[in-house]
């Protein structure tokens, strides 16, 4: 929690955009109804964070359109980012 919350701090203090938490999070609802889990706080926050860290839109429009497991899996980053 501390982390996301610095990570969106620093974010804001550098004049970036607004972090996508928003769709972090319905991306996170989304493949959780698709796998049939219930909600566990711990991975929702790791979720969320590593989505904001490497958000990509594209991947982000593919997993919300999948119907089911498959297909959200098969979703590949749009950008490829280093390391």
């Amino acid at each position: 929690m501390r982390l996301f919350l610095v990570l969106t701090m620093l974010l804001s203090s550098l004049g970036c955009s607004k972090p996508p938490i928003e769709p972090c999070v319905a991306e996170y609802h989304h493949l959780r109804k698709l796998a049939q889990r219930k909600q566990n706080k711990g991975v929702r926050q790791r979720f969320v964070t590593a989505c904001v860290a490497a958000w990509d839109v594209e991947r982000h429009r593919c997993i919300m359109a999948a119907s089911n497991v498959t297909q959200a899996l098969a979703c590949r980053p749009g950008k490829i980012h280093p390391g």
